[in-house]
């Protein structure tokens, strides 16, 4: 009978812990759940943000990149073919003066 009573009187000290320490734990752990929610969405949504401004960032400044580069090939297209038209015209020269040498010499 006292072994009895020594199990009733620890099922009574567990159902008082659980009352009064886990219950109340748990109670409190579960309100503070959605708040926690709430900041996880709220933290994702503000890293997504923040990682799309950076992609905009790096657009833009590849866009710059790229367009300098676009505009240094089109001043080296123009000088080499300005050099090249300048070659045309010495070889141009060269071939009537060429001519007029022969035909000075014909006659």
């Amino acid at each position: 009978m006292q072994s009895i009573l020594k199990v009733f009187e620890h099922l009574h000290k567990d159902l008082q812990e659980s009352e009064k320490v886990i219950y109340p734990r748990y109670q409190e752990a579960a309100f503070y759940i959605p708040a926690k929610r709430t900041y996880v969405i709220q933290h994702s949504q503000n890293l997504i943000t923040a990682l799309n401004t950076q992609r905009e960032a790096i657009i833009s400044t590849i866009g710059t990149i790229i367009q300098k580069m676009r505009s240094e090939i089109e001043d080296m297209d123009t000088q080499h073919i300005a050099a090249i038209d300048k070659q045309v015209e010495v070889i141009n020269l060269t071939i009537n003066k060429t001519k007029q040498i022969i035909l000075d010499l014909r006659r």
